[in-house]
């Protein structure tokens, strides 16, 4: 009788234990050496552990603007502005900037939502309300 056992959960070890008493029939349950750990895939009858997730540390972080925050930092004037302006833009503009829920500083539509509101703010302004969240 092996000294250790794994739950299964498709090709992942879901758990592992030492006591057979515990074995319930519903479960598949398979001998495993000492080495072995929850979450450790099986692949072709041998055990892995978790790929590991390797994050490039010179990869660009994303700088992005949630336009609810936008909303949050106008005074009301500001943002019956900017209601005033997103009306008369073009439709394809005005649906992208409805529907977006943030606005990535390396698109175009942050551009554009820039430059409308350095034209209706100032520099300033516009970039305190466009800060990145």
């Amino acid at each position: 009788m092996a000294e250790r056992y794994a739950r299964m959960e498709g090709d992942t070890v879901a758990e592992v234990f030492d006591f057979r008493p515990m074995l319930h029939a519903s479960l598949e349950v398979i001998e495993v050496s000492p080495e072995v750990e929850p979450n450790w895939r099986r692949e072709d009858g041998a055990f892995l552990p978790p790929a590991t997730v390797v994050i490039d540390p010179g990869s660009p972080v994303p700088v992005i603007t949630y336009k609810a925050d936008i909303y949050r930092r106008t005074t009301e004037e500001e943002a019956e502005a900017i209601e005033m302006a997103l009306a008369a833009a073009p439709v394809r503009q005005r649906r992208l900037f409805e529907s977006a829920l943030h606005l990535d500083h390396s698109d175009e539509a942050f551009a554009f939502a820039q430059e409308a509101l350095v034209g209706m703010f100032g520099k300033k302004r516009a970039g305190e309300l466009l800060a990145a969240s």
